[in-house]
């Protein structure tokens, strides 16, 4: 299934075709990048559904964006792998005092965040450039980039060992 959706991005607004799949070799047949697989996730967890989010052909040529968000599931608790053309390793900076810091993954820097912004004050793309900004510290965020794709692990039940662990088993 494709459907349309529009995120503002460091180059503008811009429109993607969001396609769910439920395996990663469908994936692969289309990605603009090398998807990468964790073989090591925590027990009980399983691949719920894979979205690809691809610009419209109508958006600029610079804007090849591709990426990918790869949900698991254990039935209650959730967390994902983003990949693609994306600034990774760039998590979000919290107030004065919020947990966060530097890991090393796969060779490369890694940081994290316990925590994101959260934006109140309407749905609609319109609403978010006016809306409320907000630190909230549900979400865990581990990010880098490496050969020039960028990576982000997040999620609410896990702790950064656990993502950790995640992201050293990424493999082609």
């Amino acid at each position: 299934m494709v459907t349309n959706n529009t995120f503002e991005t460091g180059l503008g607004i811009i429109t993607v075709n969001r396609t769910v799949f439920n395996n990663f070799d469908d994936v692969r047949k289309i990605a603009n990048f090398t998807v990468k697989i964790p073989k090591k996730v925590p027990n009980g967890y399983s691949l719920k559904q894979i979205e690809y989010y691809k610009p419209n052909t109508s958006a600029p040529k610079k804007a090849k964006n591709d990426m990918l968000l790869a949900t698991y599931s254990d039935g209650k608790n959730e967390f994902e792998v983003h990949q693609g053309y994306f600034g990774g390793e760039y998590v979000p900076k919290g107030p004065k005092g919020t947990l966060e810091g530097e890991v090393s993954i796969q060779n490369e820097k890694g940081n994290w965040t316990k925590g994101t912004i959260k934006y109140t004050g309407g749905d609609s793309l319109e609403d978010v450039k006016h809306a409320k900004k907000e630190w909230e510290e549900k979400l865990l965020q581990l990010g880098w980039r490496k050969e020039g794709i960028g990576y982000r692990i997040t999620t609410e039940a896990l702790n950064l060992e656990e993502l950790t662990i995640i992201s050293e088993s990424l493999e082609e």
